[in-house]
């Protein structure tokens, strides 16, 4: 890439949390250093409507001042108990969009997708597409999955991801290759979970309305790569999630402060190699300025390779030119 500093190259695959309601000093630095791709907002970021949009004008300012391109501002509104924005849509889990059907699905994604725009958010981390083993797995324990079969997922989350594009939002199909196998949530330890080839249906359909994001979970998926976890894993996300099915969007993965075997740092670095183009490092603020730095050493000495790097760099623009500079 011409005329972008490596180090601002590196600060653009990075998503970072906040803390609080204001964002300190600190983290408006680094984003006008351009340390900072992206900023994910949680529910203890969030007060009201008008907060939220100065919120998220104060983090688009720094980018701004600081000649970057601008932030991509995430959350997880995905329906029923996992809504940032209480107030905003969708009114419904996605269970009961998923038994109301696709009609009902896009509407609800289109009402989300205004909602969030109307405050600035440009990313959802949201549909959550893993289909639901039984009803024991932890992602329908929680009322996230939208239906116990790849067509009720598809028939439903399809429809909620266009409407949300529809207004302007870019959805994000998550935990590929998936997590519906998992009796444990994945977020808090680190999960081995047999991988099913209907699993993987929903993200090929996704794939094919050409879905701007995909996140990568930090499960471990034995007959996938019995290695690494899978947001860590060339295997997964280059060979399978690239080569074979044929994804050309942005790959993030799941926040690497969780459970992976590995410190922040270090995960991050191998997610990078692995091919995932934005890391998402959001359990405490201080740890998005640990990563890039860790990130970067590893950039300048060649541990994270400049093709990973440069790929990298021009999907999360293209995304940006997208839904974000308007």
């Amino acid at each position: 890439m011409t005329g972008v500093s490596l180090a601002r190259m590196v600060g653009q695959q990075l998503m970072v949390r906040m803390d609080g309601t204001n964002p300190d000093a600190g983290l408006l630095s680094r984003i006008r250093q351009g340390e900072v791709g992206g900023v994910i907002l949680y529910a203890e970021n969030i007060e009201s409507q008008s907060q939220t949009r100065a919120l998220v004008t104060q983090l688009q300012d720094a980018a701004r001042d600081g000649g970057n391109p601008p932030l991509l501002i995430s959350t997880d509104q995905e329906g029923g108990q996992v809504k940032r924005l209480p107030w905003a849509p969708p009114d419904l889990a996605p269970p009961e969009m998923g038994a109301q059907g696709s009609s009902v699905s896009q509407h609800q994604g289109e009402q989300t997708g205004a909602a969030l725009r109307s405050v600035g958010i440009n990313v959802d981390l949201a549909p959550v597409v893993d289909v639901a083993h039984s009803d024991a797995s932890f992602i329908w324990q929680q009322g996230r999955s939208f239906g116990m079969s790849a067509g009720a997922v598809i028939d439903s989350a399809i429809p909620f991801a266009e409407g949300m594009q529809l207004s302007g939002v870019a959805p994000t199909a998550k935990h590929f290759p998936g997590v519906g196998g998992a009796s444990t949530d994945t977020d808090y330890a680190l999960q081995t979970i047999p991988d099913e080839p209907e699993d993987r249906a929903p993200y090929q359909a996704l794939i094919a309305e050409h879905i701007p994001l995909i996140m990568v979970s930090t499960a471990v998926y034995p007959n996938l790569d019995p290695a690494a976890p899978a947001a860590l894993s060339r295997p997964i996300v280059t060979d399978l999630l690239r080569d074979q099915m044929g994804y050309e969007g942005v790959v993030i993965t799941d926040d690497l402060e969780r459970p992976t075997g590995y410190v922040p740092g270090d995960a991050a670095i191998h997610a990078a190699n692995a091919g995932a183009d934005i890391i998402l490092v959001s359990s405490t603020e201080q740890a998005g300025a640990t990563v890039y730095q860790a990130m970067l050493a590893a950039a300048q000495h060649g541990t994270i390779t400049r093709a990973a790097i440069d790929a990298a760099y021009r999907r999360i623009q293209q995304l940006k030119r997208r839904y974000a500079e308007h």
